[in-house]
C-alpha cells in the first residue's frame, strides 16, 4: 500500500487541500472587507474554528469509515500533521502569490501595521522594552511577501499542534480485547 492509499494519509491530504483553498478565500474575504487578514491575534484567527471543525471530520471519517472504530493517539497526532502540512504549504504559497501579484496587500499589511504599532500606549512599548518595539518598529518596513508567509505557516503549525492533541485525544478509540 502507498503512502496515498491509507486513508490515514489521503483523507487528510484531501480535507488539509479543501481547508487550504477555505482559507486563501477567508484571507481575501477579510481583505475585502477591510480587515487585514495578517494583523488579527492569533487568539481571535479564523484558523481556530477551521482547525478544529477539520480536525473533528477528518479523524472522525478515519476512524469510523476505515479503522472499524478504532483511533489510536498517534494516529490522530500523525493525521493532524499531515493535515497541518498540507494546509499550510496551500496558504503559503497562497501569500506569497498574492504579495508578488498583488502588492497592495503586503504595502497596506506594513502600514496597518505601523499605525497599530504606533498607536501603543507606553505602558504596552515599557512591558515589552523600548529595544523590542523599535526594533520590530524599524523591521516592518522591510517585510517581504514570504516573512509574511513564514510568519502565517509557523503560526498554523503552532495553533494546530494545541488543537491536534486535544482532538486526538477526544477522538481516539482503542480496541476492545
Amino acid at each position: 500500500m502507498t503512502l496515498l492509499q491509507n486513508p490515514l494519509f489521503r483523507i487528510s491530504l484531501r480535507n488539509g487541500l479543501i481547508a487550504g483553498v477555505f482559507a486563501c478565500g477567508a484571507l481575501v474575504a477579510l481583505y475585502a472587507i477591510g480587515k487585514h487578514p495578517m494583523l488579527f491575534q492569533v487568539f481571535f484567527d479564523f484558523r481556530i474554528i477551521l482547525f478544529g471543525l477539520f480536525f473533528t471530520l477528518t479523524l472522525k471519517e478515519i476512524r469510523d469509515n476505515f479503522q472499524q472504530g478504532v483511533l489510536h493517539f498517534w494516529q490522530g497526532m500523525l493525521s493532524c500533521f499531515s493535515f497541518t502540512f498540507v494546509f499550510t504549504a496551500t496558504t503559503t504559497i497562497f501569500i506569497v502569490a498574492l504579495c508578488n501579484f498583488y502588492p497592495a496587500f503586503l504595502t497596506n499589511y506594513i502600514e496597518l501595521g505601523l499605525a497599530q504599532a504606533k498607536a501603543l500606549p507606553a505602558e504596552t512599548i515599557k512591558e515589552i522594552g523600548k529595544e523590542v518595539y523599535d526594533s520590530m518598529v524599524s523591521a516592518l518596513p522591510n517585510v517581504t511577501g514570504w516573512e509574511l508567509a513564514k510568519k502565517y505557516f509557523w503560526q498554523s503549525f503552532i495553533i494546530s499542534f494545541f488543537f491536534s492533541i486535544i482532538i486526538s485525544v477526544i477522538l481516539r478509540r482503542q480496541p476492545n480485547y
